[in-house]
């Protein structure tokens, strides 16, 4: 079950996971969003003049959150996933990512539905610190771990059997069930993040915590 990424076996410890690589990017062509935000973030068939597809990691994490918070099943459906990452996650993570390319672009989802997210912490810290600052109850958070954005949530106890999910846009969904595995696997997968980049032992990660209003 584990996934190669980052120069590290990563994910190992998941007891499911939906697999996706390579679509960390807008879709482009006729079935694509917008022309002109195809155009802005480099995508196929947009007669770009972009010398690259830019990434939408930050855009597809925000839009997961919010359906993870709001306890979207194919959110954390490991069997549904695939289609919901395709036709739902790209498509919002695009005009996102277009939007502010931040975490802030959550804000404009809330003014547009009526139960929103609040956040309930945001800092930085180091990858080995995450897990001592988790909220309780239902949460997501946004994870800024050097130029690359992913999500991680937290079901509370009334539902067990989706309680832990990492969401990497480069790699797809992971679910755990227990904690020690799901912390684990983040702290792993944030040091070879860190690695990657060339980053210094130390080096810190900026986290944003959501909840439903």
């Amino acid at each position: 079950m584990a996934v190669s990424l980052y120069g590290a076996s990563l994910f190992g410890r998941a007891y499911k996971s939906c697999e996706i690589r390579g679509l960390n990017n807008a879709p482009g062509g006729g079935d694509g969003v917008d022309d002109d935000v195809q155009f802005r973030l480099g995508a196929d068939g947009a007669g770009s003049i972009k010398d690259r597809r830019h990434g939408i990691c930050c855009g597809i994490t925000i839009a997961w959150i919010v359906g993870f918070c709001h306890k979207r099943d194919e959110a954390v459906n490991t069997t549904n996933f695939a289609r919901y990452f395709t036709d739902v996650l790209r498509f919002q993570g695009a005009y996102l990512k277009d939007n502010k390319g931040t975490v802030g672009s959550i804000d404009d989802l809330n003014a547009i539905q009526p139960e929103g997210l609040r956040r309930s912490g945001n800092g930085k810290c180091t990858g080995p610190q995450l897990s001592g600052l988790f909220p309780g109850g239902t949460w997501a958070a946004y994870l800024g771990i050097w130029h690359h954005a992913i999500g991680v949530g937290v079901n509370d106890r009334t539902l067990r059997s989706s309680r832990y999910c990492i969401m990497d846009p480069n790699a797809g969904l992971f679910k755990y069930d227990g904690e020690a595995a799901f912390v684990d696997d983040l702290r792993q997968l944030v040091e070879a993040r860190r690695l990657r980049k060339g980053e210094a032992a130390g080096a810190k990660v900026s986290y944003t915590f959501f909840k439903k209003t």
